[in-house]
């Protein structure tokens, strides 16, 4: 069941489920379509695919009670989406740069991104390697939380960010 609703999660609003990989990051705003766009960066594309078929090759596994393989593709699927997540993670986080460096932009446009990036990180925290290791600590994700909110005991938010944009290239790294 619980695998079930993880094809769901990403490709069951798809129209066309014989190929639900081409209108990834077309049918829904959620894990769909975060995939979709760092799918179609060139450095990784391909990861919709891969996690499709993970997803499918897990099933039969499930069905052929073939562990091994199952736990094979677990690994994959952790490895993926936490890889997914961290992308668009430093993509909102750079844009957010990008727009603070012009002195004519508002902020308002860089904190959108960077709230979507705070978003993402806070996600991190669940993100993990193919053995199931967390990737960052839940005190790593905090720092990384606090840093990009002002990291300061005024709690300045994105503010300290636009005027220290080195914050923001520290996060990525």
């Amino acid at each position: 069941h619980s695998w079930d609703e993880a094809f769901g999660y990403i490709f069951g609003t798809a129209r066309n489920l014989g190929d639900p990989v081409a209108e990834i990051g077309k049918s829904d705003s959620f894990l769909n379509e975060q995939i979709g766009l760092v799918d179609s960066d060139p450095d990784f594309a391909g990861v919709a695919n891969g996690i499709f078929q993970a997803l499918i090759t897990g099933r039969e596994a499930i069905i052929d009670e073939d562990f091994d393989t199952l736990d094979q593709q677990i690994g994959f699927l952790r490895t993926s989406i936490s890889q997914v997540v961290a992308v668009r993670a430093i993509f909102h986080i750079q844009q957010g740069k990008s727009i603070l460096s012009d002195i004519n932009n508002e902020p308002t446009a860089a904190f959108h991104d960077l709230s979507k990036g705070y978003g993402l990180i806070h996600g991190l925290e669940f993100a993990l390697d193919e053995n199931g290791t967390p990737l960052f600590s839940e005190e790593e994700v905090g720092d990384f939380l606090v840093s990009l909110s002002g990291g300061n005991e005024n709690n300045d938010g994105f503010w300290e960010a636009r005027d220290n944009l080195q914050i923001l290239d520290e996060i990525s790294d």
